[in-house]
């Protein structure tokens, strides 16, 4: 089993192992996010999708002072993040679910980081997320991208194409970021 594979498995002990790696480069992994969400300037109700151990949902929560629904398809992960949410004095509401399937009412922001590329069906993932964005609001995706020696995440190309396809998007604005991320920025019509 190679490294990225030991941090993949994400119940029980998995789920700890990966919440200790990521902890440690969480202010370098989500430094875009935060960035970019609160350029977005939205307040009201934020969805995030593939939550983890709930490190982005508490800083999103606490620094721009919206109100955070967050889910993730592990049950080891969302106990981390309740108990993340209640150290920190931050309330944010974590529920196991499934990006593809479920569905959990509509939102203001609905946003992801560096859990697209772990869906079985990234377009299916990102319809169901789609349809629970609220008329002018905004998804909002931050990914790994694969290149030649990079095997995590989709091709820069094939990232753009799941966003091409969302019917209703007033506008979609899709980049490469340094490193090795790419982000897109969809707002639903009205």
């Amino acid at each position: 089993m190679g490294i990225l594979e030991k941090f993949e498995q994400f119940e029980g002990e998995g789920a700890g192992r990966y919440d200790r790696a990521v902890s440690k480069l969480s202010s370098l992994l989500y430094w875009h996010a935060i960035r970019d969400l609160k350029k977005l300037g939205v307040n009201g109700r934020y969805l995030e999708a593939g939550c983890g151990p709930g490190i982005l949902a508490v800083r999103v929560a606490r620094e721009l002072g919206v109100e955070v629904v967050a889910f993730d398809l592990s049950v080891s992960m969302v106990e981390i993040a309740r108990k993340r949410a209640r150290d920190a004095g931050v309330n944010v509401r974590f529920m196991v679910g499934d990006v593809e399937n479920d569905y959990f009412g509509e939102f203001d922001v609905v946003y992801s980081t560096f859990s697209l590329h772990h869906w079985n069906n990234p377009e299916k993932g990102l319809k169901n997320l789609w349809r629970m964005v609220k008329s002018g609001g905004v998804l909002y995706i931050l990914d790994a991208r694969k290149e030649r020696f990079i095997g995590h995440g989709l091709s820069f190309d094939k990232f753009r194409s799941l966003f091409e396809g969302l019917e209703n998007a007033e506008k979609i604005e899709v980049r490469k970021r340094f490193p090795l991320m790419a982000s897109a920025v969809a707002v639903k019509g009205v």
